[in-house]
């Protein structure tokens, strides 16, 4: 089957607030999914923040485990 980007946009993702190698991890899990894009990585809740505000992705995933909010 194929997808055709007129009638399936793909979901943009912007990763927050990850160590390393889980970052590179679940970015790579995600970038290989046809309906996926990730269009930002950051390190800092501010980060997050501001990069969601220019960016404006469908989907932002947070590690709050360890997250000052």
């Amino acid at each position: 089957m194929t997808i055709s980007p007129a009638t399936n946009p793909r979901i943009t993702v912007l990763l927050a607030d990850f160590g390393q190698v889980a970052d590179d991890g679940l970015y790579w899990s995600l970038q290989v999914q046809v309906d996926l894009e990730v269009i930002g990585r950051v390190r800092t809740d501010a980060d997050a923040v501001d990069t969601a505000r220019r960016l404006k992705p469908d989907v932002v995933v947070v590690h709050v485990g360890e997250s000052v909010f």
